[in-house]
């Protein structure tokens, strides 16, 4: 939980591009859905949504947002948080993932954690890349395809 309250800090706290924006002006939520293929792991699907702030647009290239979410293996379920920075058509994500195994073995099924990175390209229909790694243990890569809903707030004046 701490990675999400860090991340919310940083939407609220960095400065804006547009200092005059109240921070609800320029706020959007973006839910999406995912299935994909990950390498010695199989099919997956995940459900997430992302919570950004256009007010806070980075040297005029970068939106930066937090995203939370949920995957599922055959095997194991895995939930996710991220600080990701966005263009319009790409962007890229680094953070945390806790993983849950749902298999009978010797170590149960405590929670792993451990560090994630992704990359996406598109626009409401997304490819992308990410792997995680946890303590010990080798890197999980994974490719899918993502439909996303980006909603902007309706008191959002972009200028154009």
């Amino acid at each position: 939980m701490r990675p999400v309250l860090v991340a919310a800090l940083f939407l609220t706290a960095v400065p804006s591009a547009h200092a005059n924006h109240r921070i609800w002006e320029s706020l959007y939520v973006s839910p999406g859905v995912q299935i994909g293929y990950g390498f010695g792991q199989g099919v997956f699907y995940s459900v997430q949504m992302s919570v950004g702030n256009l007010g806070y647009i980075i040297r005029g290239d970068f939106i930066p947002a937090i995203t939370i979410g949920i995957r599922k293996y055959n095997d194991r379920t895995m939930r996710y948080a991220d600080v990701q920075f966005s263009t319009i058509f790409s962007g890229l994500g680094f953070g945390r993932v806790w993983v849950t195994s749902v298999a009978k073995s010797e170590e149960g099924s405590a929670i792993k954690t451990g560090r994630r990175f992704k990359f996406y390209v598109g626009f409401v229909a997304l490819g992308s890349y990410d792997s995680y790694k946890l303590a010990g243990k080798r890197p999980v890569r994974n490719l899918g395809l993502f439909l996303v809903l980006p909603i902007v707030s309706p008191w959002y004046d972009s200028g154009f």
